[in-house]
């Protein structure tokens, strides 16, 4: 007969009980505990989500207040554009002191210029600078000049209603420049006003729709730090373009626009159209003199990604990479709003959060790392019981208990089983020449060939002693003295050290009898495998013997 073997057949329950209760409490444990896990997870997603839902409604408010203060600003624009094209136009100009009078010529240099005598005691000047020599009376330039300094009135209110502005000006095709206000050294006049990209992107070739144009971030010359300026073109009922008026404004006043807790999971900034950075936190200051990029505000990983951040659509976060990042355009100006916001710092700032829930979760833990400790223990009592402790074999009670499964098994189906019943030979001379340190692991040697060498049905103990069970399930007597002529010589063969590079073996005497459907009891079988078993030590030892008793 042809059994194969399996290593921990000699620890498989006992026949007729089932594995018991534990394993479905341990699944409950893991079931509990991936359905914390699930829930924890799925509440801190949600907070993730409200705080980014939060900070973007801040994001909003702060899109809405600064759109409003940049069409404020532009409508004061207007209004000063409106009253010098008005001005332009009007055939008699407000009288003025003629020019001589007022306009000084600047040392030096082929220009006049002076404070305009049109403003109240107290008012900061506003200053007119002619770079040509002065017009004479009643010819275009001599209007403009009278034109412009009827409106230094107007250029102080618009000023005034800009809080932000350094400067509010006028420069024009005609080499007049209007300040206001008047700061002396900061600006006079250069024919390289002409060639100013405000100037320039300003004109009817660059700006046909007569738009504002919003320059670049630049280092102002006068030390007021990173300046931005805004530009609207100036045109003559006859459609001819005169010049710009405009206002220079520094940029780290902008920041202002984006404060608020709710913005402090993440990074705000504002950014042109050409990358440059106009607000941020810590990149933009009013002292600066390098203009900072989009690049430089974004962490390593974010960079290569710059380009994409200013197309992509407005509202909303994306995931790109290891961050979340929203958009926001500003209308009136080309601009955006970005905010980036890492993901790993606004999970762990959430769970930082989420400390009650935390605690929850621990005390969830721990009890039920002390329900799986106890039903470890549990288990554990309930092995030592009906485990032998030195071989890991089925104790006497076990195995008594697995013989009477096995009888009313064969009862129910007809079928036979075997019982092998085996003793080591001159165990005490072992124990004897050895000492009994080298008995018991001459003990656990048998036990594990005896667990290798048979089938996962079958059952092996051991009984007491130098004593050893086997029962063969669904074997008759022929194929248990096949089984057990090989377990005999399984065991022969097995090398058992006895240290300084000594071994010994042992043998076995084995003793087989069957079980027939209609048999006695489990001490019956076990008499009559015990009385084959003496009879194989009488015969020499080493040996099988079967008894075909009934």
């Amino acid at each position: 007969m042809n059994m194969p073997a399996k290593p921990t057949a000699g620890e498989r329950p006992p026949a007729g009980k089932a594995a018991g209760p534990l394993s479905l409490q341990r699944l409950l444990v893991v079931v509990l505990i991936a359905l914390a896990a699930v829930g924890f997870y799925q509440l801190w997603t949600a907070r993730v989500e409200r705080a980014l839902l939060v900070a973007e409604t801040q994001l909003i408010d702060s899109q809405i207040a600064l759109k409003a203060t940049l069409f404020a600003a532009t409508a004061q624009l207007d209004l000063l554009r409106v009253g010098l094209e008005q001005a332009l136009d009007d055939p008699a100009p407000r009288p003025l002191p003629s020019a001589h009078d007022w306009l000084l010529p600047v040392p030096g240099r082929d220009a006049f210029s002076g404070p305009t005598p049109l403003l109240s005691p107290g008012v900061p000047a506003t200053h007119v600078t002619l770079g040509a020599p002065l017009p004479a009376s009643g010819g275009e330039r001599a209007r403009e000049l009278a034109a412009a300094a009827t409106q230094a009135p107007l250029f102080a209110a618009v000023k005034n209603n800009l809080g932000n502005a350094s400067w509010v000006y006028y420069y024009s095709l005609n080499r007049l420049l209007v300040v206001h206000p008047y700061e002396p050294g900061s600006i006079s006049w250069s024919d390289a006003l002409l060639a100013r990209d405000t100037f320039v992107n300003a004109s009817p070739a660059r700006n046909p729709g007569r738009g504002y144009y919003w320059s670049n971030v630049y280092a102002d010359s006068a030390g007021k730090g990173l300046m931005c300026s805004v530009v609207n073109p100036v045109y003559d009922r006859a459609g001819r373009f005169r010049g710009v008026v405009g206002f220079d404004f520094t940029v780290d006043s902008l920041i202002g626009y984006l404060t608020g807790e709710e913005l402090a999971i993440g990074t705000p900034f504002i950014v042109n159209k050409n990358g440059q950075l106009l607000a941020h936190p810590t990149l933009v200051k009013s002292s600066d003199s390098r203009v900072s990029t989009l690049e430089d505000a974004l962490p390593a990983p974010l960079r290569p990604a710059a380009n994409r951040l200013l197309e992509i659509h407005p509202g909303g976060f994306a995931a790109i990479g290891d961050a979340y990042v929203t958009a926001l355009d500003l209308g009136t100006a080309p601009w955006r709003v970005l905010f980036v916001v890492d993901k790993r710092r606004l999970g762990l700032s959430v769970l930082g959060d989420m400390r009650f829930e935390l605690a929850g979760m621990g005390l969830l833990l721990l009890a039920l790392f002390f329900f799986l400790r106890n039903v470890r223990l549990t288990e554990e009592l309930a092995r030592l019981a009906v485990t032998d402790p030195l071989t890991g074999l089925a104790n006497r009670r076990r195995f008594m208990d697995a013989l009477h499964g096995e009888i009313g098994r064969s009862r129910r189906s007809g079928r036979p089983f075997s019982l092998l019943m085996l003793d080591i030979d001159h165990f005490k001379h072992v124990n004897d020449t050895y000492g009994h340190n080298l008995g018991d692991k001459a003990i656990m040697a048998l036990a594990e060939t005896l667990a290798a060498g048979i089938r996962e049905i079958d059952i092996a103990g051991r009984l007491g002693g130098e004593e050893f069970g086997v029962i063969l399930a669904d074997t008759g007597l022929a194929g248990a003295l096949v089984a057990a002529e090989r377990l005999r010589q399984a065991v022969a063969a097995v090398n058992i050290a006895a240290g300084d590079g000594a071994a010994f073996r042992i043998t076995v005497s084995i003793g087989a009898a069957e079980q027939g459907g209609e048999g006695g009891s489990p001490e019956e079988l076990m008499h009559r495998a015990d009385t084959a078993l003496y009879a194989s030590k009488n015969s020499g030892r080493n040996r099988v013997t079967a008894n075909n008793g009934q």
